[in-house]
């Protein structure tokens, strides 16, 4: 596998929208940190639409607050990446909900594994860890399953949606996180830190090079959309 170079460090700050009640209303700022590392495949020439570079992409979200403020669950995550992205869904083995959904990868076929992950989070007072991996879906799905063990074993994949745009952005992803993973025996689970790197031959490209993207989070407590 070839040596891929870090090309840029995309740092990102954003309001996290409480849900079920404005930012105002909270007793100081939820807090998104993102920090993005775009990787790409090594190459003479600059990428461009007759030649796309692969890219791999490196994620690390913090989620921060005062402490005053209610814990809240994770909802809602939205990327949106630059105009001269490419995403090669179509071209790659899938694996598909139905299998995820049971509560297993085993079956998913060779290749269609993208990436991996880990996140820290807690569960009341007691912390936690799950595992995170990263799934093609086809050309307008991503999976991440996450498995966790603590505070009660839970299986489940987080559905992602890619759209295209226009203009200044090429793609948008959105992850809704379901109530199950919110919520683990009874106990709420409060996010601290996310990891996740993806990027498989050239599942993900750039015609250009990589400049910011875009990221919003949704927090709130569980049940309120």
């Amino acid at each position: 596998m070839p040596l891929m170079r870090p090309l840029a460090l995309l740092l990102i700050t954003t309001l996290a929208v409480a849900a079920g009640a404005s930012p105002s209303a909270a007793s100081g700022p939820l807090t998104t940190e993102t920090q993005i590392v775009a990787s790409l495949a090594p190459g003479r020439a600059a990428p461009s639409t007759r030649r796309p570079r692969a890219l791999r992409v490196d994620v690390l979200m913090r989620w921060g607050k005062p402490v005053s403020e209610e814990r809240r669950t994770l909802q809602h995550v939205s990327f949106l990446f630059p105009r001269g992205s490419v995403y090669n869904g179509a071209k790659f083995p899938r694996c598909g909900l139905d299998v995820l959904s049971r509560g297993t990868m085993k079956p998913c076929p060779k290749g269609s594994m993208m990436g991996r992950g880990r996140a820290t989070a807690d569960a009341d007072t007691s912390p936690t860890e799950a595992r995170i991996t990263v799934f093609n879906g086809g050309p307008t799905r991503v999976y991440f399953f996450v498995e966790m063990d603590n505070p009660a074993v839970v299986r489940a994949p987080v559905i992602g949606r890619v759209t295209k745009r226009s203009g200044r952005w090429a793609y948008q992803l959105d992850l809704d996180v379901p109530r199950e993973l919110q919520v683990v025996g009874g106990v709420p689970i409060v996010m601290n830190e996310v990891r996740v790197s993806v990027g498989r031959r050239d599942w993900l490209a750039a015609t250009s090079w990589p400049t910011a993207v875009g990221v919003s989070t949704t927090l709130g407590f569980p049940g309120i959309a």
